[in-house]
Order: C-alpha cells, then sequence, then structure tokens
C-alpha cells in the first residue's frame, strides 16, 4: 500500500489532540506552582525536610515540567504538520497509475510522430496536432509528479515529528514509576544514582526538543569505502564505492529558479527560501552564491542543504574543509536518500547517508556533503566556479557542526523573488 495523505482527516486529527493537551496543560501548571511553593517554603528547614524537597524537586518538577514540555513540542509539530500537507488528497498509488497511463498515452503519439515522419505522410496540421497532444500530456505528467514529489517531501519531513516527545514522556514515565516503588518501599531519601540517571535521560530529552546544536556529522576519509543507493526502487539498490579526494559542491538552485521551476514553485523548500531572503540581510539580487549577514556573525554565512535527518531547517552548520578552513553554513532545504533510479539518473546522482555525490567512475564516488544555493538568476554547475565559492576548489568537509538555530516560517507568502504576480 502506497502513501496516502489526506489533509482533512489530518487536520481534525490534530484539532482533537488540540482541545485534549488544552484540557490537561491547566491543572499540570497548577501542580506546578504547588511544587515550586513547597520547596521555597523557608519555614521547612530541617535536614529531613530539605532532603523531603530535594527528592520533590527532582521527580514531581520534572515530572510536570517533563509533561508541559512535551505538549508544548507537541503542539509545535501539529503546527509544522499542518502547514506542511497543503489542501489536497494524495494517494501513491493512484498517481502512479495516472502517470504510467499518460506515460504511455504520450509513447503513442511519438510513435504516431515518428511514423508520420518516416512515411513522409499526414498533414502538417495533424503534426502540429500530435505535437500539442504530447506537450500537454507532458505538462499533466509533471504535474502529477510534482504532486507525488510533495507527497514524498511530506513523508520525509514529518517522519520524526513527536518522536522527542514521546521520549520525554517515557523518561517521565520513568520517573513516576521509580518514585511509586521507592515510596512502597517506604523510602523518603531516594537513591541519588537514580536519581541522576533519570536527571540526564530528562536533560537529553529536552535538548532533543530544544534543538540539535552541537550535533556533528563525521565524513569519510579519502579511500575509505562507503556503501551508496542509486535507488530505492532498484533491487540491486545498494553498491560499495571508494570515497574519491574532493567534494563536488552542487548547486542546489537559484532564488528565482527555485520560484520558477515546475517542480518547486510554491512548495515547502521555496517558500522557506523565500522567508529567509525577504527577512533576514543577503545578497539576493547578485550573481554569486547565496550570503546572509546575520546579527553575530562576523563572517557571511552561505545557504543550501545537506542531507535529511541530520540538520533541521534554520540551523546553522560550522562546516570544516580539510585544509583547515571553516565556513558557515545555513540549512534551508534536505537531500533526501529515498529518491528512485529515474530522479537521480536525470542528474547523474547517487544518494547515501552524507546526502547525495556523483560516480567518477564505477567504483568512485565523489561526495556532495553541501549543495549551495545561488542568488538572483545566477546559474553555476559548481559552487566552487563562483566568486565567493573559490575556496572550495579541490577541498573536502571533513566534519559539520550545528552551532545555532534562526528561526524559518514555513508558510510565508512574502514576496515571490522571480514569479510573476
Amino acid at each position: 500500500m502506497g502513501l496516502i495523505l489526506s489533509p482533512s482527516e489530518v487536520r481534525a486529527e490534530c484539532a482533537y489532540l488540540r482541545t485534549a493537551l488544552n484540557s490537561n496543560i491547566e491543572a499540570y501548571r497548577n501542580a506546578q506552582e504547588k511544587v515550586r511553593e513547597f520547596v521555597d517554603d523557608g519555614k521547612l528547614n530541617s535536614q529531613a525536610w530539605e532532603e523531603m524537597k530535594d527528592n520533590v524537586n527532582v521527580c514531581y518538577q520534572l515530572v510536570v515540567e517533563g509533561v508541559l514540555l512535551a505538549y508544548d513540542d507537541i503542539m509545535s509539530d501539529m503546527d509544522t504538520l499542518e502547514g506542511a500537507i497543503g489542501d489536497e488528497y494524495l494517494n501513491e498509488n493512484e498517481l502512479c497509475e495516472k502517470i504510467r497511463s499518460l506515460e504511455k498515452e504520450c509513447k503513442r503519439y511519438e510513435n504516431f510522430l515518428l511514423q508520420m515522419e518516416v512515411w513522409n505522410s499526414g498533414s502538417q496540421g495533424m503534426k502540429e496536432c500530435l505535437d500539442g497532444m504530447i506537450e500537454i500530456t507532458k505538462e499533466e505528467i509533471a504535474i502529477l509528479n510534482q504532486k507525488k514529489d510533495l507527497l514524498y517531501e511530506v513523508e520525509s519531513n514529518t517522519k520524526l515529528m513527536f518522536a522527542a516527545a514521546v521520549d520525554l514522556l517515557g523518561t517521565v514515565s520513568n520517573i513516576i514509576s521509580y518514585e511509586k516503588t521507592a515510596l512502597n518501599k517506604g523510602q523518603t531519601v531516594l537513591d541519588p544514582e537514580q536519581l541522576d540517571s533519570l536527571r540526564n535521560s530528562y536533560n537529553d530529552c529536552i535538548a532533543k526538543i530544544n534543538g540539535s546544536t552541537g550535533k556533528v556529522l563525521e565524513i569519510p576519509n579519502p579511500g575509505d569505502t562507503i556503501t551508496v543507493s542509486r535507488g530505492v526502487d532498484l533491487e540491486d539498490e545498494y553498491v560499495d564505492a571508494v570515497v574519491s579526494q574532493w567534494n563536488a559542491w552542487s548547486r542546489e538552485y537559484s532564488i528565482v529558479g527555485c520560484n520558477t521551476s515546475k517542480k518547486t514553485a510554491g512548495q515547502l523548500c521555496c517558500r522557506r527560501l523565500n522567508y529567509a531572503v525577504d527577512n533576514y540581510t543577503c545578497n539576493k539580487d547578485d550573481d554569486d552564491l547565496l550570503m546572509f549577514d546575520l546579527e553575530g556573525y562576523d563572517e557571511v554565512v552561505f545557504a543550501g542543504a545537506m542531507v535529511e535527518g541530520y540538520a533541521d531547517i534554520g540551523d546553522i552548520v560550522r562546516v570544516t574543509l580539510d585544509d583547515g578552513n571553516e565556513f558557515n553554513f545555513l540549512i534551508l532545504d534536505v537531500k533526501s536518500t529515498q529518491h528512485t533510479a529515474a530522479d537521480l539518473k536525470k542528474d547523474g546522482q547517487i544518494q547515501c547517508e552524507w546526502g547525495h555525490g556523483y560516480m567518477v567512475n564505477e567504483n568512485t564516488v565523489q561526495l556532495s556533503v553541501c549543495e549551495f544555493i545561488t542568488a538572483g538568476n545566477y546559474v553555476i554547475n559548481s559552487a566552487q566556479d563562483a566568486k565567493s565559492g573559490k575556496f572550495l576548489l579541490k577541498r573536502r568537509v571533513v566534519s559539520a557542526e550545528i552551532i545555532d538555530s534562526i528561526p524559518i516560517d514555513d508558510s510565508w507568502v512574502g514576496s515571490d523573488n522571480g514569479n510573476e504576480k
């Protein structure tokens, strides 16, 4: 069974969940205040009471705060989900069947036109009619493929939603179970080591919710053998390849290109890009790599895409090169690792856990860890061909670390940055 996206059902479920969560939030906030009052009560200052208050602060406070933070994270994920799904019902199997049918139809038109040309038969009007039908059919196929891509994009961008909140609620449940077991045994002072373990688990969950700052992407060295994918629909999808010496430094798209392409115009990636260039200082009209002048940064911040699952949209990654140079990279898109063979073949690409890459021969892969966005309508084959990208020539990424994050609004409908009004 293929993917199915029913926006009306998703929004109905989100509305129901919001109602259920809101009904509990006030009660938890009241409990949080009572715990604080107890812990801050200066009259209860004997050693026994202080030990009890420490336990209450660790257990009850973590439970209440954990539940509230999990609720906030669930609410935030639902907002993101509803902003990503659009309004159209999409069924992967139905879309694929329609595409196959139209491709066969287009092939028939093309074969008929070819026969007319070979045998020098048919009128000019008939040939023009067939050309028109072929063009219309290909446009319909492109529209259906765009819808299918949206379905895959939503699935990719939402599959990890609620995971951090679920982990946090699991830790809260462990805290409750531990406390209940201890009280049943008549213990008024809980085991410090166990409490520290629970607190550490809790803090790890909070870190996941608050962002991915500090997350490092380690890159394989030249000569290492890695596994790459040539398309998720192939039986022999995976092959081994040796990592080449330099990175490819691919270009993702330009601002104008993203806004005018049938594949990306109006999609999440385009709305995110438009929000960034409309709300942060940048060189959006230059013939160069897109660069942002962000508060708190002495150097420019380049923009582009890295592999899905590593950084979130809006994260700023500090990228280190093999010569020791570093640059900042704003994540405005992600590279999927779920492309079909046809998707990859048209650009000569492969996919792997570090993003995309290119087979330079039968056994060697050139990684493309960072794919750059260019300003204006600037078109180049590689970021190293741009005047601001010369430092990338014959260089490779050795590591990347998320150092910061800035807000990016997925629902932005501001400047079109290239489209006609």
